[in-house]
């Protein structure tokens, strides 16, 4: 069935194209757009036929038949902060482009202004809604076939793409609140709040013009004895690249081990042969569809958004985490940023 309810864009460039290509594949309403520089408008209207495109939030929050937004600006609070105030204050729901903010401190002050106004709210962490993913996660959750999983690793490799852009790296936190977010959410779907982080990061003396980390790994240890490592490194020029979207996971488990990536999964049981399966999609553009399609779902009665509400800050929690443990060069517990919220 096509959702009936008319989603909004706040945000028309960059990602956002992305969004109205997986909505339109999905049949999914898009009413209306927003966007602080009216030159994004002529793309949106002639190959999405989006036309009720504006400049003034509240002429955009105004519009008939707006019922969703989806927040596709920067992921900085004082960008955010003044838009979820006016969506809170439409009583609209709240779509938001993940991260949700840099810090956890930004996140929970944004969940509070839509605690407050009794929206519905979801942040779109997208890796869960991967297609090849979720091939993996249905073996993972097998145990008779994968066992407990004891270890994961995610690796992304490869160069910078850009030279320059408008926003990245210019701040004091990039690729783990950036990218690596992507796989924290991940392994929060799959193995929950982590008991303990230790992180460290670098930055690539060759690329000046960045001025956060350009690498990090991130460990992640988990009460039932699960361990992980989360490595996204930017500054790789090498032959042998496993740059976003086709990063690569391995997950190794009492009865088996799998190896994947966005689009193909290879599971190798214990005793058996080895079994191959390929998604039928891609992370761009379906698991921004699948993840809409979820939150709209949920609008409707269905089950809640996996980052719905405050789901989202136990990721936000991690991420903080992370962080701390590079600048204090000790593990942290996902708790304590938690704890008092």
């Amino acid at each position: 069935m096509t959702p009936s309810r008319g989603i909004g864009i706040i945000g028309l460039g960059g990602i956002a194209l992305n969004h109205l290509d997986a909505y339109r594949t999905r049949g999914f309403r898009v009413v209306a757009g927003c966007d602080t520089n009216p030159a994004t408008f002529d793309r949106v209207h002639t190959e999405f036929g989006v036309t009720r495109l504006t400049a003034s939030l509240d002429e955009f929050l105004s519009i008939p038949g707006l019922d969703v937004v989806d927040l596709a600006v920067p992921h900085y609070l004082e960008i955010r902060k003044p838009i979820f105030e006016a969506v809170a204050r439409a009583g609209k729901a709240l779509f938001c482009q993940k991260p949700l903010d840099e810090t956890f401190a930004g996140a929970l002050e944004l969940v509070r202004i839509v605690e407050k106004a009794g929206i519905q709210f979801a942040v779109n962490q997208n890796a869960p809604f991967v297609p090849g993913f979720r091939l993996a996660e249905r073996i993972l959750r097998d145990r008779d076939r994968f066992g407990s999983p004891f270890w994961f690793q995610v690796e992304n490799r490869g160069p910078l793409w850009f030279d320059s852009h408008p926003h990245y790296g210019t701040r004091d936190r990039w690729i783990l609140a950036g990218m690596a977010v992507h796989h924290l959410a991940l392994a929060q779907a799959w193995f929950g709040t982590p008991a303990r982080v230790w992180a460290t990061l670098a930055h690539d003396p060759s690329k000046p013009g960045i001025k956060a980390e350009n690498v990090a790994a991130v460990g992640l240890e988990y009460g039932s004895g699960l361990k992980g490592l989360i490595i996204n490194n930017w500054s790789y020029p090498g032959p042998r690249p496993r740059a976003h979207p086709q990063e690569e996971i391995v997950v190794l488990g009492s009865r088996g081990a799998l190896t994947l990536d966005s689009r193909e999964t290879v599971f190798d049981p214990a005793s058996g042969p080895r079994e191959t399966l390929t998604a039928e999609g891609t992370w761009f553009n379906d698991a921004f569809g699948e993840s809409m399609r979820a939150f709209l779902s949920s609008l409707d009665g269905g089950p809640p958004h996996p980052s719905a509400g405050r789901a989202d800050l136990e990721v936000m929690a991690t991420l903080e985490a992370a962080y701390r443990s590079s600048s204090t060069g000790r593990s942290v517990s996902p708790a304590e940023i938690l704890a008092g919220s």
